[in-house]
């Protein structure tokens, strides 16, 4: 009896072990879309903060963030492009709207309005953004993001916005 149970069991535990092999493990936090969502909350206590080093402090040192401006690379050069854009009274609204995760690599994409108030009347940017994260020890930073802001209105003339 023992030996018709034994067969089948090291079999069994062979595929689970051969599954394993083949496929990456997720860590313990598995759900993608609450990594990303914890990442978006993250940066929008950054952006409240005001403080630049605390943006730089979500990304990897060998970060790429690729933006209409241009390409910043690592997370030194992200902190100094921050301090020319992050004041006091910022904001930032953000909504991951998908995410995927293979292994330690989480795949990130959705939306944001950040409002900007350096010191005259805000100023309002929608913007659409896609990141990829990876592990480092037990938090997640960001290695890539890339966005797009989303068009303006034109202006319209001043007789026709007191008409309204």
């Amino acid at each position: 009896m023992l030996r018709r149970l034994l067969i089948p069991s090291l079999l069994a535990t062979g595929a689970i072990l051969a599954g394993t092999v083949g496929f990456p493990v997720a860590h313990a936090q598995s759900d993608p879309m609450a990594v990303c969502r914890a990442n978006t909350a993250a940066w929008a206590a950054a952006v409240a903060t005001g403080d630049p080093a605390k943006i730089g402090a979500l990304f990897a040192p060998d970060a790429v963030w690729v933006a209409p401006e241009g390409t910043l690379q690592g997370g030194q050069e992200i902190t100094r492009s921050a301090e020319g854009w992050l004041k006091p009274g910022a904001k930032h609204v953000g909504t991951a709207t998908a995410a995927r995760q293979v292994g330690d690599v989480v795949l990130c994409s959705g939306e944001a309005t950040y409002t900007f108030a350096p010191g005259g009347p805000a100023k309002e940017l929608k913007s659409r953004w896609a990141e990829v994260l990876t592990r480092s020890g037990n938090e997640w930073r960001i290695e890539q993001v890339a966005h797009t802001y989303e068009p303006s209105p034109p202006p319209q003339p001043q007789a026709q916005a007191r008409a309204r």
